[in-house]
């Protein structure tokens, strides 16, 4: 029987009408009474034309109207192994089925060059498989292509309704960013509908990152997606801001790049080392060291960045043995010493390294708070004493409780400067008698407690009966 389509008066007709006693999909593999050819790509393909004429409007003009044996138009809207496929659904081959991965390309082949029982069995297949699990190939598989645009609001209902299911899927960042942002947006707008949280900002801002990431990866991200990803984002977080910042930095957008900071500070633990070291700037690496955020995890920070400073700042190695930590002796960096043009790789490095003794300092500090170096604490004795046995008594617990580097100073005889109380980590005083000059002493005292040293005051510094024993000056006054 034939069947003749009204519109355009074309013949469609089966194998059997022809008299094959064999399936078609069989015809097509042996490739006997083959009299057409079809190229794609590069790849021919020897196939039937009373296949294609009963399958396809357009090759049903190219044989009838045009009277041709090949189709040699280098057809590329559909790789050689998809038109395999879309060959064995019009000679029903019972191997080929419609999936997943091939629906969103036989159906837009199916629009364009009108194969009507093929695109109803693809429209099929995508209606009834549409779910979480099919929804991000779907989109991405359609997104962009003007005859397929009819589906993709479904589609986006679907994959942003599960888009928290999606957070360490792969797939989705495989989509086209556009596409991300319109998921983006969708869930938004049901969040605000339904005024409830349907996913956290952290695991918005994974998401976006993720994405971003990848489609920069594909030489597929402007510098324009990136503002508009970071405008979806109303929270940085801590997993993404590494990724974030480097993405930035790489488009120019130092406005953004700064915004990731301070997350990337607080979590500086737990990002990926190597690609911190390899891939973050100096300027950024500087900002996260001078960033209030990372003293929490001092220790960390200050060995990721020495390691940072000998593979990325070279020229400035050889600073490092000024900051000892280990022996709790840190040494002024001088940036006179270092002309250099601001702005510059050089400038950043030097200030890099200026940040750095900074979180040296507060490691020594934290450290000695905690009793894990007391061996390196520079203790001074300070003490209005006449009886040299007390003060030996003194020095010699202190240092059978660690602390090797105790120094003794009489101050009934003399009166140590501000400058050279800094020099030690911590002052026990005491006074058994008058001391040397009570006011400057008492100046000086306040200025070193105003400098950070630790100053314990002891027996009779402060006993108003005995004026020359108490210390005097601004310590006394304020």
């Amino acid at each position: 029987a034939m069947q003749v389509d009204p519109r355009h008066q074309k013949v469609w007709c089966s194998a059997a009408d022809v008299g094959l006693a064999c399936p078609e999909g069989s015809i097509l593999k042996s490739g006997k009474m083959t009299d057409f050819q079809v190229k794609v790509c590069q790849t021919w393909f020897k196939v039937h034309k009373f296949v294609l004429m009963r399958e396809c409007h357009y090759y049903y003009d190219v044989i009838v109207n045009q009277g041709e044996d090949t189709d040699d138009t280098g057809y590329n809207l559909i790789s050689p192994d998809c038109f395999g496929d879309l060959l064995g659904l019009m000679y029903n081959d019972p191997d080929v089925h419609v999936t997943v991965e091939n629906c969103m390309l036989l159906l837009e082949v199916c629009e364009r060059l009108g194969i009507p029982r093929i695109r109803k069995m693809c429209s099929d297949f995508y209606h009834a498989n549409l779910g979480k699990d099919t929804a991000l190939i779907f989109l991405r598989d359609m997104w962009g292509i003007d005859v397929l645009a009819h589906l993709v609001d479904d589609t986006v209902v679907m994959a942003a309704d599960h888009l928290i299911d999606y957070i360490d899927d792969p797939t989705i960042t495989t989509l086209p960013i556009e596409a991300v942002f319109a998921l983006v947006r969708r869930v938004a707008a049901e969040s605000s509908r339904l005024s409830k949280v349907i996913i956290s900002p952290q695991h918005m801002c994974d998401v976006i990152s993720a994405c971003m990431v990848a489609c920069d990866d594909r030489r597929e991200l402007s510098h324009v997606q990136v503002e508009e990803g970071f405008s979806y984002m109303s929270v940085i977080s801590g997993k993404s801001a590494l990724d974030l910042c480097i993405l930035s930095d790489r488009h120019g957008i130092a406005a953004l790049a700064t915004l990731t900071l301070p997350a990337l500070a607080a979590s500086l633990p737990t990002v990926n080392r190597d690609k911190l070291l390899r891939r973050l700037g100096r300027r950024h690496m500087m900002e996260v060291l001078k960033n209030e955020n990372i003293s929490g995890h001092l220790n960390f920070a200050f060995d990721l960045a020495v390691e940072y400073v000998q593979k990325r700042v070279p020229e400035m190695g050889t600073m490092l043995v000024m900051l000892d930590v280990k022996n709790a002796k840190i040494h002024e960096i001088h940036p006179e010493k270092f002309p250099c043009v601001p702005g510059s790789d050089e400038y950043y490095g030097l200030h890099l390294m200026i940040a750095l003794r900074t979180v040296a300092v507060a490691l020594v500090e934290e450290r000695l708070q905690t009793g894990q170096i007391v061996s390196a604490f520079h203790g001074l004795l300070l003490g209005a004493e006449t009886f040299e046995a007390y003060k030996t008594d003194i020095k010699e617990k202190i240092i059978a409780a660690g602390c090797s580097d105790v120094t003794v100073v009489d101050a009934h005889k003399e009166t140590l400067a501000v400058k050279e109380i800094q020099e030690y980590h911590s002052t026990l005083l005491w006074a058994s008698t008058d001391f040397h000059d009570r006011d400057r002493l008492g100046d000086a005292m306040a200025d070193a407690v105003d400098a950070g040293v630790g100053i314990v005051i002891c027996a009779y510094c402060m006993r108003i009966e005995e004026p020359g024993c108490t210390l005097g000056g601004r310590f006394e006054a304020e």
